[in-house]
């Protein structure tokens, strides 16, 4: 398999954190995602709805910190978001009133049997983190599966999430390998939330 990269500072992602990479991210996934779309992926003989996928995508977060105030959307098969290392690539999540409960970052995928799942994603060597001391930033999801199958997660870290760091909407299969969490599961207010929902 061979893996085609798109780098987000390309497409005017600041790595300082001072200014919201949101969109420039978001413009980097969609070059990906159009990259991939051009190239024929042949189906299994049982159903072409089922594809492989030969070449993948991968976003790249070059050491830095990128401020992410919307949200980062995923909505194509075969696309990685990657970082540098957990330690070195971070995603600061901001936030305001009207974001409160809103994911950082989304996989999705779409609610059609067997034809509409989000396939071959995954995320690594990233951290998404909030602003421990300001409430808004805490009552945001980290990360967000919505009709997604063969997800992988590795070398993730979820900081300061108050309401939940990783959450399953329709998740027909996923798996984790060295993620950590941290102060994840209780916003400001003292409203519970959860650490992970499956």
């Amino acid at each position: 398999n061979s893996t085609l990269i798109f780098n987000v500072i390309a497409y005017g992602a600041d790595p300082t954190g001072a200014t919201d990479s949101t969109a420039a991210i978001n413009a980097a996934i969609a070059a990906a995602s159009a990259a991939i779309a051009a190239i024929h992926f042949p189906g299994f003989a049982g159903g072409a709805d089922y594809p492989l996928y030969p070449v993948g995508a991968k976003v790249y977060f070059p050491r830095g910190t990128y401020q992410v105030a919307g949200t980062i959307l995923v909505s194509s098969n075969a696309i990685t978001l990657e970082g540098e290392g957990r330690m070195m690539s971070r995603l600061y999540v901001t936030s305001a009133a009207g974001t409160v409960g809103t994911p950082a970052v989304l996989f999705q995928g779409a609610p059609v049997a067997s034809t509409g799942q989000l396939r071959k994603n995954s995320i690594r060597h990233l951290t998404l983190f909030t602003d421990n001391g300001v409430g808004y930033e805490q009552r945001r999801y980290g990360l967000v599966l919505d009709f997604v199958e063969e997800f992988q997660a590795d070398d993730v870290a979820l900081d300061s999430f108050g309401q939940t760091a990783i959450l399953h909407q329709t998740v027909f299969e996923a798996s984790y390998r060295n993620i950590v969490l941290h102060n994840c599961g209780m916003n400001q207010t003292g409203a519970g939330g959860e650490g992970v929902i499956s």
